[in-house]
């Protein structure tokens, strides 16, 4: 009787750690189990709830993992879509390139998996566990994966900035197309991911015409800006500026403001030197970096637009500054009673000294217009 039909009951009912707790029971028994556990809902989501189960952050998966997703795909699971999304989001680049040579959404024949296996998992590597390294070869795509589903994998390993992984997929020329990988260069430039967006953006200028790449770029500006992460800094703003400025995103006051308005000194300062102009709008952009409360930037912009426009608008566009850093202010002052002695108020209580150091700086500016 095959081990199996005779462990199916026990391993519906069973957890994984039960399973991995059976004493003295053969290594490929419990995988033979375990691929049984995750198999009790049906072969399509099976392989993608074992990665998530077995990957730990940081670490390659271990040599009993792999042998659990070969188990796996041995036992009738099926290589989705779903699962190559999870394997991409963990930065697995081996079963990444175990499963692209694969039939998608389809059982695998034995042998199938044990080609696909030797080529991407030398029995060396198997046994040592070692997943930093990509094979060598090139990684055959097997025709069955849809462009849709490699383009949600793209826009996974884009979010982590995993470009080993980004790498392998980019290798199908099919992704390589403003449709199938504009969702990886806008979440790549959000999450602040420089050398993820360098990567798609190098690799789709060599398919795409130059009107195609300019467009790319300032639809990513536009959701860089939208919407960035917080945890950004000033360099990896300024470098993220410098790519999409390499290719052929447009210099505009718009691009400017909106650079000022998040108070992103060293992008503005790479706007200016592509020449972007400050005095464009009535010198609007300085309002928007009054509101910021970045006294640096505001006093950049003093100095770019001092000489550009005439003295009575230049002076107007101060004292529009200089009312919104102190609307600015007023709006903090007013956070910080409201949060007492909290930590919330100690950050309002920081801001309004900010706002507060952007009045005194305009109203100096403004006796001397």
């Amino acid at each position: 009787m095959r081990w199996p039909n005779v462990l199916v009951p026990w391993a519906c009912r069973a957890q994984t750690d039960d399973i991995l707790d059976i004493p003295r029971l053969p290594v490929n028994v419990k995988h033979t189990i375990l691929a049984l556990w995750f198999l009790r809902h049906g072969p399509d989501g099976a392989l993608a709830d074992a990665v998530e189960f077995f990957y730990h952050p940081h670490e390659a998966p271990s040599a009993r993992a792999r042998y659990l997703f070969l188990e796996l795909l041995n036992q009738g699971a099926w290589p989705t879509s779903g699962a190559l999304e999870v394997a991409a989001r963990l930065g697995d680049v081996h079963l990444v390139e175990l499963l692209l040579r694969l039939p998608e959404g389809q059982a695998v024949s034995r042998s199938a998996v044990h080609a696909a296996s030797l080529a991407v998992w030398p029995p060396a590597d198997v046994n040592a566990g070692s997943g930093t390294q990509m094979s060598s070869s090139r990684t055959a795509v097997d025709p069955t994966w849809t462009v849709a589903s490699l383009s949600r994998a793209l826009h996974q390993a884009a979010s982590e900035g995993d470009t080993h992984v980004m790498e392998v997929l980019l290798k199908e020329t099919r992704v390589l197309t403003y449709e199938a990988c504009e969702g990886a260069v806008c979440v790549a430039a959000r999450f602040g991911e420089v050398n993820a967006l360098r990567l798609l953006l190098n690799a789709l200028s060599l398919e795409l015409d130059e009107g195609s790449m300019a467009a790319l770029a300032k639809e990513t500006w536009e959701a860089f800006v939208d919407d960035p992460s917080d945890h950004l800094s000033s360099s990896t703003v300024r470098e993220i500026v410098q790519v999409l400025l390499q290719h052929t995103a447009p210099v505009t006051h718009e691009v400017l403001s909106a650079a000022a308005r998040h108070g992103w000194l060293e992008a503005v300062r790479v706007l200016l030197a592509k020449g972007a102009d400050p005095s464009e709008e009535s010198g609007a952009c300085l309002c928007e970096a009054a509101r910021s409360g970045n006294v640096e930037l505001v006093e950049l912009l003093l100095q770019a637009i001092n000489g550009r426009l005439p003295a009575p608008k230049f002076r107007k566009a101060v004292a529009v500054a200089a009312a919104a850093a102190a609307e600015a202010r007023h709006e903090a002052s007013e956070a910080e009673e409201e949060e007492a002695e909290s930590a919330a108020a100690m950050d309002a209580a920081g801001l309004a000294a900010r706002f507060a150091q952007v009045a005194d700086l305009l109203a100096v500016w403004s006796k001397y217009l």
